[in-house]
């Protein structure tokens, strides 16, 4: 899920993941049984409802051959950008965070 705040835009790894996967023409279902990973799993993964582990990172890296500290960076950028937003969002009294697809 993306988030907008009036300075910062939180996108998760997951928007990545999916431009590799149309890059490389990887259907959810091909990539979520390479991950070992339900395809459930997987789309919480890509919305990013749920953080990219160490573990996750050492799988994308076998599946698309880009490092596992690429991964992990983008996610430690992601949580960041999301708490920057959210006290962005706590200073204005009342306003929430927008979300934006």
């Amino acid at each position: 899920m993306i988030y907008r705040g009036k300075s910062t835009i939180a996108i998760p790894p997951g928007e990545t993941i999916v431009e590799m996967m149309d890059d490389r023409k990887i259907a959810r279902s091909e990539l979520a049984a390479r991950m070992n990973m339900s395809e459930q799993q997987l789309n919480r993964l890509l919305d990013g409802k749920v953080p990219v582990t160490p573990q996750i990172s050492s799988k994308l890296e076998k599946v698309f051959g880009i490092p596992a500290y690429f991964w992990l960076n983008l996610e430690a950028i992601y949580r960041k950008d999301i708490a920057k937003i959210a006290r962005e969002a706590h200073g204005r009294h009342g306003t929430s965070l927008s979300v934006g697809m």
